[in-house]
């Protein structure tokens, strides 16, 4: 089977990590827990801050030692064997459905918000801009790499620019909240959303000219420049009141922005909105279809899947991965799929997957490295309690993952 290409360098991995930390969780997020927990949902911020860094170095780890395609299914392989990593490949791609969707919906707001296109639009639009997607990911991901870390820059950019110009202009005044725990402890399970992007970018290990130096880098880089942001946003949101309902939640970076510099302001933090949805989910799909092409390298499914074009892309894998988001997209326009629920149940699958990493870092790992996969363990730990029953759908997912066997003759 035809290889994948050794692109990807050390800036152009951090760009495609900030671009799929901040997503579409950068313009949602941080408004949907302020909503929830109010001036302590910047505690939320911290502590997800802290909880997420055993994970973090944990997956630099494992990416150091073991890059592949497979992503955490490969680090599971090494660790359990086939039919375990069989389980957690189907796991991730399980969440193909309810994950990407949100940042398609989050996007195509941006979209109608930047060019006054009517509501009642968006749900071309979404088709619209999943069909770019694949034309792009059918091209090399040297080129993708490229103009994914370019927009990425000029997104760090714009944010920091209207946060900068916000506390120029406005004293950081924080709302009066009363404390609850259990707000504090959702409100966290919401922020982890933010931090799935670690699990995309372990399956382009494979493609790093030089995992083992720069794959630790990117992923510590990304981190702390994605959380930085969101906090310094989060702290400005909750100073101007920008959130509330989901449609306000939904468009509270524009409000914000509106308010400092009128509609030019507003056209770019809505275009800017739009890129980042767009190279955020535009990451995961080029994750999720590297993943078909580990799994039929390993005869986990049929070769086909795993198929390579003369870019040296997956086409088959990028086909079917699209074609599920289509499908989802097109019953959200029919039932109203809230988003909330969907990013739970995404949230429910990743937080099992990041525990399977961390379980797999207790075998694989050694010394320092093998303790701080123990506070990973814990931490996943952690958060799947405080999902609930999003986690418990998660785990009857794998359940069913479970009774999948590779067949005899595909291996």
């Amino acid at each position: 089977m035809a290889h994948l290409k050794q692109h990807i360098g050390l800036w152009q991995g951090t760009g495609l990590l900030v671009s799929t930390l901040l997503g579409s969780g950068v313009f949602i997020v941080p408004a949907m827990t302020a909503s929830l927990a109010g001036s302590w949902s910047l505690l939320a911020w911290v502590l997800m801050g802290i909880l997420i860094l055993p994970i973090v170095f944990t997956f630099a780890s494992l990416g150091k030692c073991y890059p592949d395609a497979g992503g955490t299914a490969f680090y599971v392989e090494q660790a359990f064997g086939e039919r375990a990593a069989d389980a957690i490949s189907w796991l991730f791609l399980s969440v193909i459905m309810i994950g990407p969707p949100v940042v398609f919906i989050t996007a195509t707001n941006y979209l109608c918000q930047a060019f006054g296109i009517s509501n009642d639009q968006q749900g071309v639009w979404q088709l619209g801009l999943l069909g770019s997607m694949l034309l792009l990911n059918l091209l090399n991901m040297k080129t993708a790499a490229w103009v994914q870390s370019l927009i990425s820059l000029g997104i760090c950019t714009t944010l920091l620019l209207a946060i900068g110009i916000y506390c120029f202009k406005h004293p950081i005044q924080l709302p009066t909240t009363a404390f609850s725990l259990p707000n504090i402890a959702q409100a966290t399970g919401q922020i982890f959303w933010c931090f799935v992007g670690i699990e995309a970018i372990a399956h382009l290990t494979g493609e790093f000219r030089n995992p083992e130096r720069d794959f630790p880098r990117v992923v510590t880089l990304g981190i702390v420049i994605a959380l930085i942001l969101y906090i310094c946003l989060s702290t400005v949101l909750l100073s101007s009141g920008f959130y509330g309902s989901e449609a306000q939640n939904l468009s509270s970076v524009i409000q914000l922005m509106s308010s400092l510099t009128g509609s030019t302001g507003h056209f770019i933090v809505s275009l800017f909105g739009l890129l980042t949805c767009y190279i955020g989910v535009n990451t995961y799909i080029t994750s999720f279809s590297r993943l078909f092409y580990s799994m039929a390298e390993r005869g986990q499914i049929h070769p086909r899947m795993g198929k390579l074009n003369r870019s040296g892309a997956p086409a088959t894998g990028l086909l079917f991965t699209c074609g599920l988001i289509a499908f989802t997209l097109i019953l959200r326009q029919y039932f109203h799929l809230p988003l909330d629920a969907l990013i739970g149940y995404a949230n429910g699958v990743f937080v099992l997957i990041y525990l399977a990493a961390a379980i797999s870092g207790l075998r694989l790992l050694t010394g320092k490295k093998r303790f701080i996969a123990i506070l990973a363990t814990v931490v996943c730990c952690l958060v799947a309690l405080s999902l609930a029953l999003h986690t418990l759908y998660a785990i009857v997912i794998l359940g069913a993952c479970m009774l999948y066997k590779r067949q005899p003759d595909s291996v």
